[in-house]
């Protein structure tokens, strides 16, 4: 079995040991900051790179495994700035 040390623990993970760590941490960090209610509509900001992708994927998982019954959209703001 393929393991690595997490960075914030130290603790030796398998890849899906790693994820049910990451996902169980959020979760408890949305439950234990009462971060939303039932009906809540959340806007994730979406640059497309890997963290604001990371958000979005892991506050649908848990929307649907624990249903918090939020409304995710994502958002995204075109600045008009143009390549040089």
């Amino acid at each position: 079995m393929n393991c690595f040390n997490r960075p914030k623990t130290g603790d030796a993970l398998c890849k899906e040991c790693f994820f049910w760590a990451f996902e169980t941490e959020v979760h408890s960090t949305i439950q234990g900051g009462q971060l939303f209610k039932q009906g809540d509509v959340v806007a994730v900001a979406a640059s497309g790179g890997k963290d604001s992708t990371v958000l979005a994927y892991v506050l649908k998982l848990l929307d649907e495994r624990y249903n918090y019954g939020l409304k995710l959209v994502l958002l995204s703001i075109d600045e008009g700035i143009t390549g040089v």
